[in-house]
């Protein structure tokens, strides 16, 4: 592994929505371990350190061969957000006198980003002069066309009304897809979140973008991966 990047795994054992999620089985193999094997295929990071409070995720990371940093339970509650587990991270180098000039995020519930992804993501962050770059994708929907329920109980639209016409009207926007954040350290302690003033983008296609949040998007993920082998 070589330059100076470090990569952050930021991975709870809770989850609401789809319990014990990050160690889920996809194809035999536990969910987390997908991006441990990218970021490790990379070349890119100096270190890969996932951050968890949970033994199973630990023992399975370290196995993949990733570093492990136990997370406070004050840091691994529903209410402990990104930034600061990854700030946590960086504080814990920094006290041992080891510091990165770029944070690279990695979301464990991205199985599908591939190594080349993160080299591209790396080179185009590099090359932008941005604080900050996140890989996107397109709507699946145009975020346009929102409705909402009002007071009496009838669907309206949430935009303006002229929003709701053909999609290619509309401005083009995109997604943060979970997949890829990549960030200056100083800055990132500056401001103590990614949604910085210079952000630049890395696009990435839907079927590479698939976030793990329910049941439902595991079996997606094997049908993606099954038609890859073949």
């Amino acid at each position: 592994m070589t330059g100076n990047v470090i990569c952050i795994i930021p991975a709870r054992g809770g989850s609401k929505r789809f319990p014990r999620k990050n160690v889920a089985l996809l194809l035999g193999k536990p969910l987390i371990a997908y991006t441990i094997e990218s970021a490790k295929k990379s070349g890119i990071f100096a270190r890969i350190v996932v951050s968890t409070e949970d033994k199973e995720i630990a023992e399975i990371s370290k196995k993949y061969g990733a570093e492990v940093l136990e997370r406070s339970a004050e840091l691994a509650s529903d209410t402990a957000r990104v930034p600061e587990v990854c700030l946590d991270v960086i504080n814990q180098y920094e006290e041992k006198g080891e510091k990165y000039n770029t944070v690279c995020i990695l979301l464990p519930t991205s199985p599908l980003r591939k190594p080349e992804h993160l080299v591209e993501a790396l080179k185009k962050f590099k090359d932008s002069g941005a604080d900050y770059l996140m890989s996107t994708t397109d709507y699946r929907y145009s975020p346009f066309r929102a409705l909402k329920e009002n007071e009496k109980g009838f669907l309206e639209p949430f935009f303006d009304k002229k929003y709701m016409t053909r999609d290619q009207l509309n401005p083009k926007v995109v997604v943060h897809n979970g997949c890829i954040i990549l960030m200056k350290t100083e800055k990132f302690k500056e401001d103590r979140d990614y949604y910085g003033e210079k952000v630049a983008g890395y696009h990435m296609p839907f079927e590479y973008s698939i976030d793990i949040n329910e049941p439902v998007d595991l079996k997606i993920a094997e049908v993606i991966l099954k038609s890859e082998e073949k």
